[in-house]
């Protein structure tokens, strides 16, 4: 099979391929204007990352080889998932990555299992994007080797817990403790800060499940903060 060049901006090709598919049904048209369409701004219940087998970047572009695509979602909102699923299931004449593919689209809902501890490492599956909180204003994203790193990465999670859960919590019930990382370029903005990571966190369940859920960050709805159980 011959290799396709795909641009490291594919990120917002995906997401507009979510949009698309939640078009596709009466009551994904709902979600999508909640979500993406109306004034006020929702925070998403969900996160993707993206795989591409056999692929190289070169040039800032991604080339792979063979035409296999895996993406992977996770949300903690099973009306969404549902939704997105049907809809995705009428999208054999979409092209998602506007290359001229048709894809076979082989879809298989795995369910995660509930996690019990109040302690587990995760490893990113997509970079993890911190907004530095001046004021509790975004300004850019940091990486893991600043000072104010966890203070915001803490923040982060703080905000998701009252969003999606009614839960408020402080910094101080919250460790974590970053066991390897490395900064990347999120070219979907330009080149912004991005941070793969193994790390460890001490929290509540509940807080733990949630992340592990929706992901953890900045635009986890654009294919950032995706996590995957280590340990």
């Amino acid at each position: 099979k011959e290799p396709f060049v795909v641009s490291t901006r594919y990120r917002k090709k995906i997401l507009a391929f979510i949009k698309e598919a939640l078009g596709r049904t009466d009551e994904g048209k709902k979600l999508k204007e909640k979500y993406f369409e109306g004034k006020k701004n929702y925070q998403k219940p969900y996160t993707f990352s993206v795989f591409f087998p056999n692929s190289e970047a070169k040039e800032g572009k991604l080339i792979v080889n063979g035409k296999e695509i895996r993406i992977f979602f996770s949300s903690n909102d099973i009306a969404f998932f549902i939704c997105l699923y049907n809809g995705i299931r009428q999208l054999s004449d979409y092209d998602p990555l506007s290359n001229g593919i048709s894809p076979s689209w082989y879809i298989y809902p795995i369910k995660q299992e509930r996690i019990m501890r109040r302690e587990v490492i995760f490893r990113t599956l997509s970079p993890v994007l911190i907004r530095d909180y001046e004021g509790r204003k975004g300004r850019g994203f940091i990486g893991f080797d600043e000072s104010k790193f966890l203070l915001h990465f803490k923040y982060n999670i703080i905000t998701l817990a009252d969003v999606f859960l009614g839960k408020e919590i402080n910094e101080s019930d919250i460790e974590i403790d970053i066991l390897e990382a490395k900064k990347v370029s999120a070219f979907t903005y330009g080149g912004e800060i991005g941070n793969k990571m193994v790390f460890g966190i001490k929290c509540d369940s509940d807080v733990i499940n949630l992340i592990y859920d929706i992901g953890v960050g900045a635009k986890r709805s654009q294919g950032y903060g995706m996590l995957e159980v280590v340990k």
